[in-house]
């Protein structure tokens, strides 16, 4: 059926689910990144591989009790008291979610725009500009000088994308393609200069509450709640103009231009910061760290997460096809004794677990802890 994880909405087998079920069980505060070939979110026409955070409760339990079978929850609650016998306290148990207002109009509507195929038509509308103009400009991370500090950049590492704050009758922005096309520029000649800071961490505030939607947490060490906000879940379920840009099909920045939107990572907002004190980091289908033309998720979760505030511990990665050889040249230096490496296929079935296919929920068990912070990225094909 498909269930509603707070910020990303999945077909899930009953197998998947009680996968997740085996790592909630084990670690209480866990982002799980999976790059999914067949997003079912209402049928939406995003059938391609697109990375996606899953928030989840720290009680498998409450999963079907909070959400029930309908995908379009907008509001999630931990209503399981906890009964743990252990003393460890959660520095980030989770209390509730709610879907931002924007995500709420596309959550209420997705099933007929995406039915009269106007899903392109609504994000350009006057009242999905609104949005978008705020989500763009809170989500800047590099600003230029004067008489250009209008403009401002949102670098996701691979494509960065550059934004005109001053225009609020539409979205105007541009992508930068040096490395990939032999251009620097997709937009008009305009002379920009850094004003030399470095990039910004992303943290939304109360009054972005229209746009982003949000995750209480509790502190069990000191009694305090706290919000965490999140990219919400609107148009495609990726960068909100992905397959919507408005370059007309014969230019020559239409391909950049609608593959760019397809591969953006800008729009994924990670915690300013976790108060975990260990954070590991496990990486399935992590073929090496930096030779896809920057696009490498192990490159890309260490430099976004880092800037965020978060740096990791220990990286756990996987691949069946890369030597360790092979790997470990593509690694910086000052980064390997970071890194656990191991050639082999991973198994999709835990009775199959073993050193030599492991089955990846029960590694986090035996190398997390319940009071750690655990990023899971899954992007592979099952043993």
């Amino acid at each position: 059926r498909s269930l509603f994880f707070s910020q990303q909405r999945v077909s899930v087998t009953l197998t998947q689910l009680n996968i997740l079920n085996l790592i909630m069980s084990s670690v209480t505060s866990i982002t799980l990144i999976a790059l999914l070939s067949n997003i079912s979110a209402q049928n939406l026409r995003a059938n391609t591989n697109d990375e996606r955070r899953l928030q989840v409760p720290i009680d498998p339990n409450a999963i079907t009790k909070q959400l029930g079978s309908d995908p379009r929850t907008v509001e999630s609650k931990n209503n399981i008291s906890s009964t743990s016998e252990s003393s460890t306290k959660n520095p980030r148990k989770f209390v509730s979610y709610t879907s931002s207002p924007w995500e709420k109009i596309w959550l209420e509507n997705i099933d007929r725009w995406e039915k009269t195929e106007t899903i392109c038509d609504e994000i350009h509308s006057p009242e999905q500009t609104k949005f978008m103009y705020d989500f763009f400009k809170a989500s800047c991370t590099n600003g230029f000088k004067a008489p250009h500090s209008n403009w401002c950049m949102i670098d996701d590492e691979m494509h960065p994308l550059y934004f005109n704050t001053a225009r609020h009758d539409k979205i105007e922005y541009y992508w930068e393609a040096k490395e990939y096309q032999n251009i620097f520029w997709t937009g008009p000649n305009i002379p920009l200069e850094s004003d030399g800071l470095p990039p910004k961490v992303i943290n939304p505030t109360p009054d972005m509450e229209h746009v982003f939607s949000k995750f209480v947490f509790l502190d069990e060490n000191t009694g305090e709640e706290y919000t965490e906000y999140i990219e919400p879940l609107v148009s495609h379920l990726r960068f909100p103009l992905s397959k919507c840009g408005l370059e007309k099909k014969k230019s020559m920045w239409y391909d950049l231009a609608y593959y760019r939107g397809l591969e953006y990572r800008g729009y994924v907002i990670p915690p300013a910061g976790v108060r975990n004190k260990r954070k590991i980091y496990f990486d399935a289908g992590a073929s090496n760290w930096s030779k896809v033309s920057k696009g490498s998720s192990l490159q890309y979760f260490y430099n976004m997460w880092k800037r965020q505030g978060i740096e990791w511990d220990h990286i756990f990665a996987y691949e069946m096809q890369t030597t360790p050889s092979d790997f470990f040249d593509t690694v910086p230096e000052e980064h390997k004794d970071l890194i656990t490496y191991e050639q082999c296929a991973v198994s999709s079935d835990p009775e199959e677990d073993s050193s030599e296919h492991p089955f990846l929920p029960y590694e986090i068990q035996r190398k997390a802890n319940v009071e750690d912070y655990v990023l899971f990225k899954l992007d592979i094909d099952s043993y």
